[in-house]
């Protein structure tokens, strides 16, 4: 998860220069990694034909999009799905989180296929915690550096691998999840991992799953 490129545009949601911006740099990503689908992702439908998206896409492109993926002057698809429709990309893709928060952004950073997360907040502030958690780039201030979480670079490259396995969103709930955690929590002391530290559903059952493991030669 580690090697997404992610961009926070900090500018006002409801401004066409911040819609104009954040696909921009969807393009730029698409361009320099090879992935040809942007998806616009939102909290609900609603928000598409209801909120300044409408005005920013107009009506024509909305009922496109209500149908599916349109292609842009680019030769990108571009997609709309919302946090209940929204599934693993079958292929590398770029996500445009509008009207971004805590909540959305953690759905997109635990989704598949991912190769870029272009952040647009709802409120000023609404994505800091994301951005300094990750080390994003910022438009107008270039990229922020992530304060390591982990100094265990051995622990950092389990989870890491950990969080390519498994499906963060539901919680580790999958039966195979959960046997993949189990695994790696054998294999290292627990810590609380990167990419996990707003899923309090992972969290809580990775918890209460490494206090039943014994681990040769741990006592804490």
């Amino acid at each position: 998860m580690t090697d997404i490129i992610r961009v926070l545009v900090p500018l006002d949601s409801h401004s066409t220069e911040a819609f104009q911006t954040a696909l921009g740099y969807a393009n730029a990503i698409c361009e320099q990694t090879g992935a040809a689908d942007i998806i616009l992702l939102t909290h609900t439908k609603n928000q598409l034909g209801h909120t300044a998206l409408s005005t920013m896409l107009g009506d024509r492109a909305i009922r496109a999009l209500g149908k599916g993926p349109v292609f842009l002057d680019s030769g990108v698809r571009f997609h709309a799905e919302t946090m209940r429709t929204l599934s693993w990309p079958p292929r590398n893709s770029v996500l445009m989180v509008y009207y971004a928060d805590t909540g959305i952004l953690d759905l997109a950073d635990g989704t598949r296929n991912v190769v870029g997360v272009v952040a647009v907040p709802d409120l000023p502030d609404g994505a800091n915690d994301w951005a300094k958690r990750w080390g994003v780039i910022v438009h107008g201030e270039g990229r922020k550096t992530a304060a390591p979480l982990i100094e265990d670079a051995v622990v950092v490259r389990a989870l890491d691998e950990l969080t390519r396995r498994v499906n963060l969103s539901t919680g580790i709930g999958h039966p195979r999840d959960k046997d993949s955690a189990d695994e790696t929590l054998r294999m290292v002391e627990w810590s609380c991992p990167i990419a996990w530290c707003n899923c309090a559903g992972a969290v809580t059952a990775l918890s209460g799953m490494a206090g039943s493991i014994s681990v040769p030669g741990w006592t804490g």
